[in-house]
C-alpha cells in the first residue's frame, strides 16, 4: 500500500474518512487514514466500532486501556508473546479480572482494540511458500490523546 504524505494525494474515499476523523485525531489523521484497510480489523468500519465501544467504558476499563497504551510505543515492533505478557501484566497492575481462557485470542483482542496494527510476516522456515507472523507494529492508537 502506497503511503500518502499529503491530503492532496488521498483518494476521494480516503479524503472523506480523513475529514470524518481529523477532529478526533488531529495531526495523526493522515497516518491513520494511510493505515486503514478495506476489510478486517484495521478497516474504517472496525475503527468506528472500536471508537464506539471504547467510548462506553467504565472508569476501571479506561484506566486499564490508558495503561495498556503506554506498554506499546507506536512504531516499535512487538512479538506476539510480548503482547500476551504485557496485556496480562497490565491487567494485573490495574486490578482487572484475569484472562482465564483463550489467553492468546483475548490478549490480542485487547491489543487490536487500542491500535491500528501492521502485521509483519516472514517466510516459514519449514515451507517458504507459507508465511508466519514475525511481529506486530502498532501504527496509530484508536483512542485519541486526551
Amino acid at each position: 500500500m502506497e503511503t500518502k504524505t499529503s491530503i492532496n494525494q488521498l483518494t476521494d474515499a480516503q479524503l472523506s474518512k480523513f475529514y470524518s476523523l481529523v477532529d478526533t485525531y488531529g495531526p495523526e489523521t493522515l497516518k491513520l487514514v494511510n493505515s486503514l484497510t478495506n476489510r478486517g480489523k484495521n478497516s474504517y468500519s472496525a475503527l468506528l466500532d472500536k471508537q464506539q465501544l471504547l467510548g462506553t467504558l467504565k472508569h476501571e476499563e479506561e484506566a486499564y486501556n490508558d495503561e495498556l497504551r503506554k506498554q506499546f510505543p507506536l512504531g516499535e515492533p512487538v512479538l506476539p508473546g510480548d503482547v500476551i505478557r504485557r496485556v496480562v501484566a497490565t491487567r494485573k497492575a490495574t486490578e482487572m479480572e484475569p484472562i482465564r481462557a483463550k489467553l492468546k485470542t483475548r490478549c490480542e483482542a485487547d491489543f487490536f482494540m487500542l491500535f491500528i496494527v501492521e502485521e509483519v510476516f516472514e517466510p516459514s522456515l519449514e515451507d517458504e511458500s507459507k508465511k508466519e507472523l514475525k511481529h506486530y507494529i502498532p501504527v496509530v492508537t484508536v483512542i485519541a490523546d486526551k
